[in-house]
């Protein structure tokens, strides 16, 4: 949009100025882009309300896929409208606090339980583990293992091999890290 040529000397002048600008911390990175640096998201009231209803939503789900319509029913109970239920979470997802995939939404401490159990399974380290094996790890059904075992693929931790999923070098090194977190504590 800048009209900038790529691999040029404005490109590189400008990627010069960006990190003295968040060295200074006048801006920083957030996704693919950067804000101000003291720039908070603020939620009103509602808003948080809002946010509020649908990750306890999400949570309370734990291994069950939460169904979209049954939550907007739901918030349509506690008049929040389905346009509303869809921006918080776009929110949440944003916040890291809600995960979509395969236009699913599962709350991220669902995630992050599963991930933990996962990263501690002997076998995942070894050999590999299978659909059935996960599910039977963390006590869900084969539609939310699968959605879980999609967001570990495209965060880096695991890759399917077959029938199998197996740890990255990635999944390995913080497999590693979490054993040596738990024996520090």
């Amino acid at each position: 949009p800048l009209g900038i040529e790529r691999g040029g000397v404005a490109e590189e002048g400008f990627r010069l100025l960006l990190g003295v600008l968040e060295k200074d911390k006048r801006i920083r990175p957030v996704e693919r882009t950067y804000v101000l640096f003291k720039h908070r998201i603020d939620l009103g009231s509602d808003r948080r309300r809002q946010s509020t209803f649908v990750e306890t939503y999400l949570t309370q789900r734990g291994m069950t896929t939460p169904i979209l319509a049954e939550l907007k029913e739901a918030a349509a109970r506690e008049k929040i409208s389905a346009q509303e239920v869809d921006q918080a979470l776009r929110y949440l997802v944003e916040q890291k606090r809600a995960h979509h995939i395969d236009g699913e939404y599962l709350g991220a401490s669902v995630v992050d339980a599963c991930r933990t159990a996962l990263l501690k399974a002997p076998a995942a380290s070894g050999a590999g583990m299978t659909v059935a094996a996960f599910r039977d790890l963390v006590n869900g059904n084969r539609k939310i293992c699968l959605l879980l075992l999609a967001i570990f693929d495209r965060e880096g931790l695991t890759r399917r091999n077959g029938d199998l999923r197996v740890l990255t070098d990635k999944g390995r090194a913080e497999a590693t890290a979490l054993a040596g977190r738990k024996s520090a504590t």
